[in-house]
């Protein structure tokens, strides 16, 4: 069964997903708040998209029908960043290049300016990006499977994924990749050196997000079929409700998630009202901790007696 008539019939069975994005009450934890980010244009119809963070902070942003990629700055200010030829979808920065999907192109423009290109034609429509650990590879989740892209060498090969509709994906603290099977109802984790995978989460309601906490290696997961965002361990045996009532409307397409650069916030997308739709945030999530200057001088100083000491022993 293909995805059209599995979001009819959620429709159908769910009021929820039918009402308009100001009928839902949105509900986060306590100590956590949920706020508006920037409102972006275009006609709130199936508000599929992703979002990617470069290091300054700026968020890139796919949405709508727009064949269009939006930059938010950090004051809020939206900006058309990049256009291509097909809906605009998978998202990544990486190496000072933005990579985003067009239909099937997998297209690059760096982030300091000038024109894009088309990198490669992938199999499907290229819904979600996501780098390797050490950027050298892109993986794109298609409706045709998880394919691997070589930035150097340009190559595109399969991967082990395949057969089923894989809407997003995200990397793991430890490597691995996951990605959502829409139609599957799963989470898959596939590991990019044995090219092998594995059932991560399964028995969920139309999954079309993911994201990686960087500080707790956490995995979150968009649920569209019933307006949730679930948080699981990053084993896989915690599973908590975390967000409900979250106006998410990716259809058959993906809904964007992305953490900030230190893991405080957690951006999504939703459909807005009218002929918008709108980047929010989730704040509250603890900061990756940074040394003070004195921590590392300390430590410097407790590593170079170290270093005497064995010099001495030795």
């Amino acid at each position: 069964m293909n995805a059209l008539p599995l979001r009819l019939m959620a429709c159908l069975t769910s009021a929820a997903l039918c009402l308009p994005a100001s009928a839902l009450a949105i509900t986060v934890p306590l100590g956590y708040t949920d706020s508006l980010v920037a409102t972006l244009p275009g006609p709130n119809s199936n508000f599929y998209g992703d979002i990617a963070v470069d290091a300054a902070g700026n968020r890139y942003v796919t949405g709508g029908v727009a064949q269009s990629a939006y930059r938010v700055d950090s004051a809020g200010a939206v900006t058309t960043f990049a256009t291509g030829s097909g809906t605009s979808l998978g998202l990544e920065v990486t190496g000072g290049n933005l990579y985003y999907g067009t239909g099937n192109n997998l297209n690059v423009k760096s982030l300091s300016g000038g024109a894009s290109s088309v990198l490669t034609t992938a199999s499907g429509n290229v819904t979600g990006i996501t780098a390797s650990q050490d950027g050298s590879n892109l993986f794109l989740s298609t409706n045709t499977g998880l394919w691997r892209y070589n930035i150097a060498s340009h190559a595109l090969s399969s991967t082990s994924i395949a057969g089923g509709y894989y809407v997003s994906s995200a990397l793991g603290k430890d490597g691995s990749v996951f990605v959502s099977d829409y139609n599957g109802g799963r989470i898959l984790k596939y590991d990019p050196v044995t090219n092998l995978s594995s059932i991560f989460k399964t028995g969920l309601s139309q999954v079309n997000g993911l994201v990686v906490d960087p500080n707790s290696g956490d995995v979150f997961a968009a649920q569209e079929g019933n307006s949730q965002l679930w948080r699981y361990s990053a084993n896989g045996l915690v599973s908590t409700l975390f967000a409900s009532g979250l106006p998410i409307d990716g259809g058959w397409w993906p809904t964007g998630l992305a953490f900030s650069n230190n893991g405080d916030r957690l951006y999504y997308l939703d459909r807005g009202v009218g002929s918008t739709f709108n980047l929010r945030q989730i704040s509250g999530f603890p900061a990756a901790a940074v040394p003070e200057p004195a921590s590392l001088f300390l430590t410097g100083l407790g590593l170079l007696g170290l270093a005497g000491l064995r010099r001495r022993k030795a």
